[in-house]
């Protein structure tokens, strides 16, 4: 499976890349909401999943997969913040059986169950 990680802080984008290619997954790596249009829009012809951080600076990731599931029909996308919230916050944002969440700091075996529902799901 090819994930794309989309997240402006490098050393967490590196270490959930890193735990992907642990688990066997190819990683594409973007730490701004234009680099991850831009591989998402390029040749690349395989990206089943999106590791998209929900607070990508000053905006907001939710609108982002919106446009990156767009682009890609049939994309998932599992959301990340390390960030408190409640279940209202999240609620509209996991409509979809195609979307799932994970709460930052995780573990390898956190990410691969958070994968695998994700998968499950959709």
């Amino acid at each position: 499976m090819t994930v794309l990680v989309v997240d402006d802080h490098e050393e967490l984008r590196s270490m959930a890349a890193q735990f992907l290619e642990i688990l066997g997954h190819r990683c594409l790596q973007a730490g701004s909401q234009a680099e991850a249009e831009a591989l998402v829009a390029g040749p690349d012809p395989i990206i089943d999943v999106v590791l998209l951080d929900m607070n990508l600076g000053d905006a907001s990731g939710v609108p982002l997969a919106g446009r990156l599931e767009q682009a890609r029909p049939g994309l998932r996308t599992l959301f990340m913040s390390g960030l408190a919230h409640d279940e209202d916050d999240l609620s509209p944002a996991l409509q979809s059986p195609r979307r799932q969440f994970i709460e930052k700091p995780f573990t390898l075996d956190a990410l691969r169950a958070a994968l695998t529902r994700l998968v499950a799901g959709a």
